[in-house]
């Protein structure tokens, strides 16, 4: 009955776009006010966008991990995966051959892989993306993955948001639930974040105690707690509602959605420099995306 653990408290750029697309290809099969106004859309269906507009420099990092958590109703870990990549959006001709700084802390065991035109070994020794081949260059304005990374866990301290469902019978024909998050991981800050819990068909929750607000969606029978932020400083919460039933099952799954612009891999771009070796303005998105992140 949760999700997690129980709280705490100009050569190169068209054989290079061919292993680009093989690459893609070969990577992706390694193996987020009580209110009658009228339903939205439940949490299940919300649109996460892949990355919030923004104006690009001439030269663009995009950092975008997916993540899929789903546990069991008795607390049992299901799948817990984040695949992630680093992309470049290079608009500047004269920044077409740069070289890209990074910073990891691989403390979750990712396999991390680099385009097969990246320097491996200078990546590996000094954390820095460069191409193999100094006399080509990356491909202009359309965005190049040259690092992707992936983290398979079945430990649930690896989950950076636990959520505890625990509905329970009364004596007086009524279900009470109870259900609680928590942030594990307090780098990350949730926005918008909604807790979509199931109803039984047309019945009104009487909710006593909720941090953030809620809203009935009629139309799928669900309670949408929202909340948000949930960060280091809003890192716990709760929400007690009773409905008439005699079903404790019938408040499953609780589906989990959010947005994110910090990445769950911990990486970090330190510096972008130019072929002169001069260091190179640049711009950034970062977005981590819940694809499924339920308690089923």
């Amino acid at each position: 009955m949760r999700l997690g653990r129980k709280p705490k408290g100009a050569d190169a750029m068209g054989a290079m776009q061919n292993e680009i697309d093989i690459t893609q290809s070969l990577m992706d099969n390694m193996s987020i006010v009580d209110s009658t106004a009228a339903p939205a859309a439940s949490a299940a269906s919300r649109a996460t966008p892949t990355m919030p507009p923004m104006d690009m420099k001439g030269v663009h990092v995009q950092i975008e991990e997916h993540i899929v958590a789903v546990v069991n109703r008795d607390g049992g870990l299901e799948q817990m995966e984040v695949k992630g990549d680093l992309s470049l959006v290079i608009s500047d001709p004269a920044y077409a051959n740069v070289q890209v700084g990074v910073v990891t802390n691989n403390k979750h065991n990712a396999q991390v892989k680099t385009h097969p035109k990246v320097d491996k070994r200078r990546f590996n020794t000094d954390a820095v993306i460069a191409l193999k081949d100094a006399a080509s260059s990356f491909p202009l304005s359309q965005p190049i993955g040259v690092l992707k990374w992936r983290i398979v866990s079945t430990n649930e301290d690896d989950i950076p948001l636990t959520i505890n469902c625990w509905p329970s019978l009364s004596a007086t024909g009524t279900v009470d639930v109870n259900i609680e998050y928590e942030l594990t991981h307090p780098k990350l800050e949730l926005n918008g974040v909604v807790i979509s819990i199931p109803l039984p068909p047309g019945a009104q929750p009487t909710v006593s105690d909720v941090d953030g607000v809620y809203e009935v969606d009629r139309a799928h029978s669900t309670l949408e707690w929202q909340i948000p932020t949930i960060d280091a400083s809003n890192p716990n919460g709760s929400l007690d509602f009773s409905v008439p039933g005699a079903d404790a099952g019938l408040f499953f799954p609780v589906v989990v959605s959010f947005t994110c612009e910090k990445p769950y891999y911990d990486i970090d771009v330190s510096g972008i420099t130019g072929a002169d070796n001069e260091a190179v303005d640049f711009s950034q998105n970062i977005a981590l995306i819940p694809d499924q992140y339920a308690v089923i």
